[in-house]
């Protein structure tokens, strides 16, 4: 009833397959954080044939994309770490577990010359090109340009900081997700959020085993990530950012909420 209320779609690719919901009954469940550690996500199919149980093996790579109607997005970009099945009562489930492996690029080294003249946005915009990367927001605060050139040097990761450092800006980098923004005062990227745009709950937190502030919990928007601005209509005076969200049951829940206006 889900499905059809909501047109819920969630795509599952591996290499040569792909298994789309409400066709085939699935369940994931994605994690993100904004530190430097891959993202771990699991993902559950039910009553897969042999030759698709035996298709999906570790190593290889897996999307799940999910959303509502054609408005489908990324949550996981990754590499399978694990593949396992069981029985629960009439099903078989296959369990596999992935990480997001946009991780694995910011650790590779650069070298290259730009000449004089040249603008770090166009910098990061070439040296993300290079490894097959794309930045999902690239916004300076302050565009510099290197009147002697420059010489990028180093890990991917840490020459992009240094360049955003010159910016005066912030560099975010979540799951497949990386994101340039020029700073939280005037920061326009963001979602509206009350009953009308997927909103379920937001509970005040008063907890001394996290920094949390509340907890949301909402219909599911894959453009929700880290850092992401929530404006509570409801509440004109709170606008908050995300640093941690989880899936569960069909509904996101969104952690160490920060209430902006004070912060």
């Amino acid at each position: 009833m889900g499905a059809e209320l909501f047109r819920r779609k969630v795509e599952v690719l591996t290499p040569g397959r792909i298994f789309t919901f409400p066709e085939l009954y699935l369940e994931f469940t994605a994690k993100f954080d904004s530190d430097n550690i891959p993202d771990e996500v699991t993902c559950d199919l039910y009553n897969l044939n042999d030759d698709s149980m035996a298709s999906i093996q570790r190593g290889q790579s897996i999307t799940i994309n999910a959303g509502y109607g054609n408005d489908i997005g990324s949550v996981c970009e990754g590499v399978i770490t694990d593949v396992t099945s069981s029985r629960s009562e009439l099903d078989r489930v296959l369990h596999i577990k992935a990480l997001n492996i946009t991780n694995q690029y910011l650790g590779m080294k650069v070298n290259k010359s730009y000449a004089a003249g040249t603008s770090a946005t166009f910098i990061m915009k070439d040296l993300a090109s290079l490894l097959g990367l794309k930045f999902d927001i690239l916004s300076v605060k302050q565009d510099v340009t290197y009147p002697r050139g420059y010489y990028a040097n180093g890990t991917f990761q840490d020459v992009i900081a240094d360049l955003v450092d010159d910016c005066n800006s912030l560099f975010i980098v979540t799951g497949p997700s990386l994101t340039i923004i020029p700073g939280w005062s005037g920061h326009t990227y963001g979602f509206a959020m009350d009953a009308a745009h997927g909103l379920i709950s937001v509970e005040p937190l008063d907890r001394s085993d996290t920094p949390a502030k509340y907890k949301l919990t909402c219909l599911f928007t894959h453009g929700i990530e880290p850092y992401t601005f929530l404006d509570l209509k409801q509440k004109s005076d709170i606008v908050l950012y995300i640093r941690w969200k989880w899936f569960y049951n069909g509904m996101w829940s969104y952690s160490n909420i920060r209430r902006w206006i004070n912060e």
